[in-house]
């Protein structure tokens, strides 16, 4: 081997050397840090251990008998408090008998108890009504609003809005109602109404003035299907529906409809 290979080995020995002695020199005092602190905390988790032996020696019968108390106390029934019925007082005590308005239960609840309502009724739309000054809607249906105005096949308007209501006044007229209560919110309460045996909200769907809402499709889809296909109503037409406002608002529109769908064409 020649002299200078012998010389980089040799340096490249005695580097290794300096490197092994610099890590363990630079890894002791680590080392020794490292067991003091699991000394210590090997002494104090025994320290513990004894403390709790000792505390469980000396209060270990005390302990028991109080934590047989605490069961004891738990186990005795506590008087449910009486929850205040919002129809023994106020404005609707004589027209909503007590007990009538119970918590609701989401999404909605029928209350057992049967509210009666006797005429005169002030009809305001095609789903509600006052009775002695007391808001009724009716439950499981959106009616037409009052001031709605409808366009038929031929694009004539009629005001479905008027003769919604003027259906709902002839189903309750002279009529006594038994109503039960629907819980749609805490604060939002409607009612399932019956003259006699007939549903008014279902009549109200049969005669195309109303449409079953979310919680009433499964029992008033059939009316509903029905009033479209004899095109009762609103459905004279297809459901077009529009509040007398946007009807202003749009007269030049309207005016040029009834002109294509009589046949006669104004001046431009």
């Amino acid at each position: 081997m020649a002299p200078t290979a012998v010389l980089m080995v040799e340096r490249l020995r005695t580097a290794m050397r300096r490197a092994a002695t610099v890590g363990r020199d630079a890894i002791a005092p680590l080392r020794d840090r490292l067991g003091r602190r699991a000394t210590r905390v090997y002494a104090g988790l025994i320290v513990l251990v004894i403390a709790f032996n000792v505390g469980s020696y000396l209060y270990g019968e005390q302990i028991l008998r109080e934590a047989k108390q605490v069961r004891m106390r738990a186990a005795v029934p506590v008087a449910a408090p009486q929850e205040h019925d919002p129809a023994a007082s106020g404005p609707l005590a004589r027209a909503v008998p007590p007990g009538a308005l119970a918590p609701p239960r989401p999404p909605y609840s029928i209350v057992g108890r049967e509210l009666s309502f006797q005429p005169p009724y002030v009809v305001t739309g095609s789903d509600t009504f006052l009775n002695r000054q007391v808001p009724v809607r009716l439950a499981f249906v959106n009616g037409i609003a009052p001031d709605d105005i409808c366009m038929d096949r031929f694009l004539a308007k009629y005001p479905c809005g008027l003769m919604a209501r003027a259906a709902l006044k002839q189903a309750i007229s002279g009529q006594d109602l038994r109503c039960r209560a629907i819980f749609y919110g805490r604060e939002d309460i409607r009612y399932q109404c019956f003259a006699g045996e007939a549903d008014i909200a279902a009549g109200q769907v049969r005669a195309g003035f109303a449409k079953p809402d979310s919680l009433g499709r499964a029992r008033l889809s059939g009316a509903m299907e029905e009033a479209r296909r004899l095109q009762s109503g609103a459905w004279n037409g297809g459901w077009r529906t529009m509040g007398r406002s946007a009807f202003q608002r749009n007269n030049v529109l309207l005016d040029k409809l009834d002109a294509l769908a009589t046949g006669t064409f104004g001046p431009e």
